[in-house]
């Protein structure tokens, strides 16, 4: 079962951890990003991956099913896609 809140808040943290630090345009600039690329490598994959990758697999395709609200389940695949078009696009 998913909790609105829950999901919503991890989304929106994925999605500033995926931010580039510096607002300059240039090519350094935006693979810059406030956590160590190798990232829990010491008890799983490294990086940030398999979170993208559980939102992807996990909650996605659950979202429809869920018990929250239809407007909820529209702002969670709203910003579930807006992620995935941010990584996509860097």
């Amino acid at each position: 079962m998913i909790n609105y809140q829950f999901v919503s808040g991890f989304v929106n943290l994925l999605t500033s951890l995926l931010k580039p630090l510096d607002s300059a345009q240039s090519m350094e600039a935006l693979y810059t990003h406030p956590f160590p690329y190798d990232l829990g490598s010491s008890i799983r994959k490294p990086g940030i991956w398999c979170y993208i990758e559980y939102l992807c697999l996990d909650i996605l395709p659950e979202i429809e099913y869920t018990l929250i609200t239809e407007k909820e389940k529209d702002l969670l695949l709203h910003s579930i896609l807006n992620l995935m078009q941010q990584c996509l696009s860097q």
